[in-house]
């Protein structure tokens, strides 16, 4: 990452979909620029290895396993991290699904599991991370999507 002139050190993050990918290695970067970095995923397993590696980079990751699509979770969650470790100064909303599927397989069911993880559970962090940063009138929200979301 590559912040001039801003002093980031022991501010708090938040990245969704951080077992994986892009929002794996994002938090790696905060984590090695000094933030404190919040991450969520549903695999536990991917978060663990996470923080074992933040550990041996010198950095501060801490695992909160979410289901995005579940609104209580969320709340939970951001209540926690901002209770325990501050204001979520930047959050990062990568969580996201693509099911790839031929007109055989399709089904509403299967397209409903996609349309959950990457809309609502893109709202659902959205709103409560914002709700936060308009009461302090601080703070910054990426939402990360794909080209996938075209096809």
């Amino acid at each position: 990452m590559y912040f001039k002139n801003i002093n980031l050190k022991n501010k708090t993050a938040l990245v969704t979909g951080a077992g994986k990918g892009i929002g794996r290695q994002v938090a790696l970067e905060l984590a090695k620029e000094g933030w404190q970095v919040m991450v969520s995923a549903r695999t536990e397993a991917d978060l663990d290895s996470l923080v074992q590696l933040s550990i041996s980079l010198s950095g501060s990751i801490k695992a909160y396993p979410v289901d995005v699509t579940n609104e209580n979770e969320v709340k939970e969650i951001i209540h926690d991290i901002e209770s325990k470790f501050g204001a979520i100064e930047l959050a990062i909303l990568n969580a996201g699904t693509y099911i790839r599927f031929g007109v055989e397989e399709f089904s509403a069911k299967s397209f409903s599991k996609q349309l959950a993880v990457n809309v609502i559970g893109t709202v659902n962090c959205f709103e409560h991370v914002l709700e936060n940063m308009k009461n302090r009138q601080s703070g910054h929200i990426v939402v990360v999507s794909s080209l996938s979301a075209y096809l």
